[in-house]
């Protein structure tokens, strides 16, 4: 069935969430500004298909299009996000061009694999992830960043990046960062890029675990030593036990480039801390010196000095959604539920206020790190940035994302193990989500602080603080279980 003949507002998670109201409703506003990028597109591979195009219209990011794909994993068959990502394996490296479809330069994040995976386990169709590996799209995107060499000087071309032994040359463009002042005046190719080696070592990650999901021993062992050798190298340079970030690095001189920038979360959704760096990392995260606080996420640590909230939308302070949607989905991974919710809810309610206070409301591509509005910057900064209306939808990720993952609490689901990981926090009155879709199963999860109210299409596990049940299908009331703080090894 075509995805526009489905109802996408029967499809969406029903979050409860008494406290707040106003949240709830702010989640359906944030699905009615998804479902507007659902368009028909005549002559490509995958139509009607979801597009996130950049501010001027005319070209699009890889980046943007897989965390489209992230938010609409949970309104599967009715707004084709992950389906979408067709249009760009056919662009690349199918067979015919897709007319009318620029790529940006500005797109070589290799975040496909991240993204499939996600939708993967809320899906858990086999069908689809055997066709994908057989395809060799994530594949060949993996390898066609381990080839890249440096571009003739003066020249740009797309995927402006090249790989050397100990890391990657990329370009504070290509990054999605300008003018954020990383590698403090080093040139682009005397530097190694922190987030790009951990967008490689999660891309392979993401192969082996797809893999193993349709029980391909053979190729998850093959890119799982890819991701080990990544994640090694990550571990061993760029890793700052002192400060417990993650640094880009000088690649002449193999030191750290202590800059501590939004950059630095990825190796946490990459995997690449054990328990005891990631409890440090996200001490870190939430310290409102460092990146925490009432507002958090700003794209450079409030301690630094070049710290500048005047700048508007540059990255030397503004909010970017996206950098934080990976720094919370990277604490989740490794269990720290609690401040996850704690900086999640925070964000959730800036964005909210920044929305609800507005004029006009809408959603912006980035947020003051000092008050609720967009990252405009101060009355006469003539070097400052204007925000802009967020074209791609990114900035739903909050209202969507962040509220059933983080401030709800439904942090993992895997289809394939009929399992969901849910820690409520203890608020006033009712928390949880009903029309939860995974797999061939729907399942209603709410707590009022003293029961679990549960309703199952069909029979699941329900991990919830340190208790795991097994839930029949329908209706079922349990004892909420004892609240404590424990940390789980990651799912990755």
């Amino acid at each position: 069935m075509s995805g526009m003949e489905i109802d996408w507002k029967t499809e969406i998670p029903q979050p409860v969430f008494d406290e707040h109201p106003e949240w709830v409703d702010f989640y359906h506003e944030a699905w009615e500004t998804i479902a507007g990028k659902l368009v028909d597109r005549p002559g490509f591979p995958q139509t009607p298909c979801m597009e996130a195009p950049s501010a001027d219209g005319n070209t699009f990011r890889l980046s943007d299009a897989c965390f489209l794909a992230m938010i609409t994993k949970y309104a599967r068959g009715s707004l084709p996000g992950v389906e979408s990502l067709a249009n760009f394996y056919h662009a690349l490296y199918g067979p015919d061009p897709v007319p009318g479809l620029n790529i940006s330069d500005q797109s070589s994040a290799p975040l496909f694999g991240w993204a499939e995976y996600e939708n993967a386990l809320l899906s858990g169709d086999t069908r689809h992830v055997r066709a994908l590996l057989r395809s060799g799209y994530l594949q060949r995107h993996y390898e066609k960043l381990e080839t890249l060499e440096a571009p003739p000087k003066g020249e740009t071309i797309s995927f402006n990046a090249a790989r050397r032994v100990r890391g990657y040359h990329w370009t504070e463009n290509e990054a999605g960062m300008a003018r954020s002042l990383r590698g403090l005046g080093l040139p682009p190719e005397q530097m190694f890029w922190v987030d790009l080696l951990s967008q490689q070592c999660l891309a392979a990650l993401c192969v082996s675990r797809l893999a193993a999901l349709v029980c391909d021993t053979v190729l998850s062992a093959k890119w799982r030593g890819k991701y080990s050798g990544k994640k090694t190298l990550l571990r061993r340079w760029y890793w700052n036990n002192e400060t417990a970030l993650f640094y880009d690095i000088d690649s002449t001189t193999m030191h750290q480039v202590a800059y501590p920038t939004c950059a630095g979360f990825w190796p946490l959704v990459s995997g690449c801390p054990d328990l005891h760096e990631a409890g440090r990392m996200a001490e870190t995260l939430r310290n409102p010196d460092y990146f925490g606080g009432d507002i958090p996420f700003p794209t450079l640590a409030r301690c630094d000095a070049r710290f500048d909230p005047d700048e508007g939308a540059g990255w030397r302070g503004a909010v970017r959604i996206p950098s934080a949607y990976v720094a919370l989905r990277g604490l989740s991974h490794a269990g720290r539920h609690h401040i996850p919710n704690a900086l999640g809810t925070a964000l959730l309610r800036h964005v909210w206020q920044t929305y609800h206070d507005g004029k006009p409301k809408t959603f912006w591509d980035a947020y003051s790190p000092v008050k609720p509005e967009p990252a405009y910057p101060a009355p006469g900064r003539t070097d400052g940035i204007a925000p802009q209306p967020d074209t791609s939808g990114a900035s739903c990720l909050v209202p969507i994302c962040v509220f059933l993952e983080n401030v709800i609490g439904v942090h993992y689901i895997d289809a394939f193990r009929r399992l969901v990981e849910w820690d409520p926090p203890a608020i006033k009155g009712r928390i949880g989500v009903r029309n939860l879709s995974f797999g061939t199963n729907v399942v209603d999860l709410v707590t009022d602080g003293i029961r679990l109210f549960i309703r199952a299409k069909e029979p699941f596990t329900l991990q919830i603080f340190n208790q795991r049940l097994e839930v029949p299908a329908g209706p079922n009331i349990y004892d909420l279980p004892k609240r404590e703080e424990y940390a789980l090894p990651s799912p990755y």
